[in-house]
Parts: C-alpha cells; sequence; structure tokens
C-alpha cells in the first residue's frame, strides 16, 4: 500500500485497519515514515495461529507482550519445544504453509502430544481405551474393535443370531456406553462367526476362513510315507517313537480339536501328517513285517483276519502278520526296513 491510500484516514499508532486481500492476514499502523511518508505495517496474529519466525523456526502463536513472542509449541532445526513459557527473540515474519503446520504436528505426536484446537493448547494423546483385536460390548452387541473412531472386524446382534464384518459401528468407541466384552460374550461371537465357517486369528488380527477339515469321524487313515519319530518329533504335536507303531497301520478319525485330529486309538496327530487308509485287498502286493521291520517280507495279500485279530493279516502262502502296508515302491521298501518309515 502506498501513502496515497491513507489520504482520507486519520490513523492512529496501533489502529487496526482492516485485512489484506485474502481475507485472513489482520493489519494495524505502527509507524509513520516521515521521510518518505511511508506507512509500515505488521500483521496482528491470534492465539493457535501456526507462524514462522524470522529465523524460520515454526511455532504455535500464544500472544505477544512488548518485544516477546510466547508460544505453545515451537520447532526449530528438528528440535520441538513445548514449554508455554517459551518466548522467541526473533520477530515473526509470516503465518506458515500447510506442510509446515504438519511438520509442527508429526514432531508433537512424535512426544506424544498434539495440539487442541479448540481449547488452544499442547495436550498429551489420551492412550486408546481399546487395541486392535479386543473384544467389546455395547448395548447388546457384541464386536471385534479394529480402529478409531468406530471401525470394527465383526459385530454380533445376539437378537438377530448373525454376524457382520468390517464395517463401521454408528457410535465412536470413545463413547462411555462401551465395555470390555466377558468371556462369555466373548465366545458367542467366536460360535457365531465358527457356524458361519471363519474364525478370529489372534496373531494376524483378521476374521479368516476355517479351512475345510480332510477327514470325518469315522474315516480310516492311515500315516503318511516319510512321518516318524525321526522326522517330526519336534514338529507339533510332536511325532513321539511310540507312535512308530502305527506307521502301516489303519486308524479310525474320532474328532478334530484345536486342528489335531484325535484318533479312536487315543493318539493325537497333525491333520497333514495322515492320508485315507486304502483297505489292501486279495492279491494285491504288499509288505509283511511283525515287530522287527528289519525282517519284513514281500507277499501277495490273502485276507484280513478280523480287525481284532492280534495277527490281523494273511499272506498267500498262510502265514499271519501284525502289520501289513501295499507296496508302492522300492525306495518305499528300503525306507521300511531300515527303520525310515
Amino acid at each position: 500500500m502506498g501513502d496515497k491510500d491513507f489520504d482520507n484516514f486519520n490513523l492512529q499508532i496501533g489502529e487496526i485497519i482492516g485485512n489484506t486481500l485474502d481475507g485472513k492476514d489482520i493489519y494495524k499502523f505502527t509507524e509513520l515514515g516521515t521521510a518518505e511518508n511511508v506507512m509500515f505495517w505488521e500483521p496482528i496474529f491470534k492465539d493457535g495461529d501456526f507462524v514462522v519466525n524470522e529465523v524460520g523456526s515454526i511455532l504455535i502463536f500464544r500472544e505477544k507482550v512488548g518485544d516477546s513472542i510466547y508460544d505453545h509449541a515451537f520447532l526449530a532445526g528438528g528440535e520441538m519445544i513445548t514449554n508455554p513459557n517459551a518466548s522467541s527473540i526473533s520477530g515473526i515474519k509470516r503465518y506458515a504453509t500447510e506442510e509446515e503446520k504438519q511438520k509442527l504436528l508429526d514432531a508433537l505426536a512424535k512426544r506424544g502430544k498434539r495440539w487442541n484446537t479448540e481449547k488452544l493448547c499442547v495436550e498429551d494423546i489420551p492412550k486408546p481405551k481399546f487395541n486392535d483385536g479386543d473384544f467389546v460390548y455395547e448395548d447388546g452387541r457384541i464386536m471385534i474393535f479394529k480402529s478409531y473412531p468406530n471401525n470394527y472386524h465383526c459385530i454380533y446382534l445376539p437378537h438377530i443370531g448373525k454376524p457382520f464384518f468390517d464395517n463401521s459401528y454408528g457410535i465412536d468407541f470413545t463413547a462411555k456406553s462401551f465395555r470390555r466384552a466377558t468371556e462369555e460374550e466373548k465366545q458367542q461371537l467366536l460360535d457365531a462367526i465358527a457356524k458361519e465357517g471363519k474364525s478370529w486369528n489372534e496373531e494376524k488380527k483378521c476374521i479368516e476362513d476355517i479351512p475345510a477339515r480332510k477327514f470325518k469321524k469315522g474315516d480310516k487313515v492311515r500315516i503318511k510315507e516319510g512321518i516318524s519319530s525321526k522326522t517330526h518329533r519336534d514338529i507339533s504335536p510332536g511325532f513321539i517313537v511310540q507312535m512308530d507303531d502305527l506307521i502301516g497301520k489303519e486308524l479310525t478319525v474320532d474328532r478334530y480339536a484345536n486342528g489335531m485330529v484325535y484318533t479312536e486309538e487315543s493318539y493325537y496327530l497333525h491333520e497333514d501328517w495322515l492320508e485315507p487308509y486304502e483297505e489292501l485287498k486279495k492279491g494285491d502286493l504288499a509288505i509283511f513285517w511283525d515287530d522287527d521291520k528289519e525282517f519284513a517280507a514281500l507277499r501277495f495279500y490273502e485276507k484280513l483276519n478280523g480287525s481284532n485279530a492280534y495277527f490281523r493279516h494273511e499272506d498267500s502262502f498262510g502265514f499271519n502278520w501284525k502289520n501289513a502296508i501295499k507296496f508302492e515302491s522300492k525306495e518305499q521298501y528300503e525306507k521300511l526296513i531300515n527303520g525310515e518309515l
């Protein structure tokens, strides 16, 4: 602005005279230069404005008292200062850009603080009431919390009897009406999603489909080739030495528990260790043995001597054996007699 802009104004030192073109920066008349009759102006900043001073530091303006500028937070050279009594000896040059404002806010967040635009103060970021994966309850509804303000992995409405997945709730999770779900309520939700063929993965924090089970109660199975105490003893749930005696034998599935297969013979096996048992038929080439696999013999299968017989399997020569499996390959036979199967 030039001197002719104010020919019709009778201005006093400190008088507020108007806005800049963008309608945001308020200016006041501060000094009249007598030499060239030039008007000197300085912006008036209000509490909470994000500004930059003459040395490039970003601050949240609080107030100016005399020549001292007080701020709520001050960022200089990457170092954040949040002492509300601190003062800047350098004058304010301009308003901060959005990028500069965000840089200051990010620095506050790293210190666990945030700027409250309503209260005009720096405050601690409150610790979240709930974390990802927490089971919560509100007004008859059971949910698995995902993220603020109101996102959930799953919600179960007992009066409807159906779960819903990955959506947002009508009330923010910060509401006082929310609480942690009881173990009984948690189980209600888990049972409901299980009926939908789904389960909660606590480690991955997600709802996932329950893998289809390979076997059902009553299925006849056997231990796969290559599975023994020598190869899977230290793999959960642990293939113990005593279970080597089950190799080649027919086992019956009783139930599943924790993803594992329980057999009617009271053994606990990983599903992947098992395969459907193919019953030996008359004329099949089979490997026969009793207690010592080293002396296993190759014979043609004749018949089964009843499921409860001690020597269950009869070969084509009329000899009875404790164990028999179908011959598949030379490698299979060598592994068995060497105790690797």
